[in-house]
């Protein structure tokens, strides 16, 4: 294996690593970059010393970032997103949402039904849930997570590859997870090429699953 992993290894200036990182998004279209560490903290502290800095003066990295979490900006608009939606589901409970503003840990909502601190604690750790008939139509390219997980994955032939149980979103994209027959998983790049939607299946490139 190479130095911090697998996959390819970059030596050079500053300069030079911006020069490779540009020409891979340009002839690749990649929307991101995941990282690999050959001496930790130390190789990404030296990536934020030397290489952002160079990209940020070429106009290839943000200087700046919109307020929110990092949660709110791959899932969702923020709070505000919540207030369209009268009614919600606490584990099939449901809750109706009398008001929400932003918090620091992400949104503050009331419910008409929780009348007490007590009750709000109960429900600490609940996943809420709103259906899927309930929320709005996306532009064209654009998706619910929930439309993704359950479909059959295959090749270009139309042989099974699995099923998506699972989309993840580590900063570089979306990654479906994917159960093999076998039992086994395996997370591939959603994008063109290697994995796409197609008439009610993700068409995939098998050699991204092995």
């Amino acid at each position: 294996g190479g130095i911090g992993g697998m996959g390819p290894v970059f030596v050079g200036s500053p300069e030079r690593i911006a020069d490779i990182l540009q020409e891979w998004v340009d002839d690749t279209d990649v929307d991101g970059f995941n990282l690999a560490y050959a001496v930790t903290p130390d190789s990404f502290e030296d990536i934020v010393a030397h290489i952002v800095p160079e990209l940020q003066r070429r106009g290839a990295y943000p200087t700046a970032y919109r307020p929110g979490t990092l949660r709110e900006k791959l899932f969702g608009e923020g709070p505000e997103s919540l207030k369209v939606h009268k009614q919600l589901f606490a584990d099939g409970r449901p809750l109706t949402l009398k008001s929400v503003r932003p918090g620091s840990a992400g949104a503050i909502a009331r419910f008409a039904e929780i009348a007490d601190r007590g009750a709000a604690e109960a429900l600490r750790g609940t996943l809420l849930t709103v259906p899927r008939a309930a929320l709005p139509p996306l532009p064209e390219g654009e998706y619910y997570h929930a439309d993704l997980i359950g479909l059959p994955c295959v090749d270009a032939a139309g042989a099974p590859l699995g099923t998506v149980t699972g989309v993840e979103n580590f900063g570089a994209g979306d990654l479906l997870e994917v159960e093999r027959p076998e039992g086994k998983r395996a997370l591939i790049p959603f994008r063109p090429g290697i994995a796409e939607w197609i008439d009610g299946r993700i068409v995939a490139d098998p050699a991204f699953l092995a």
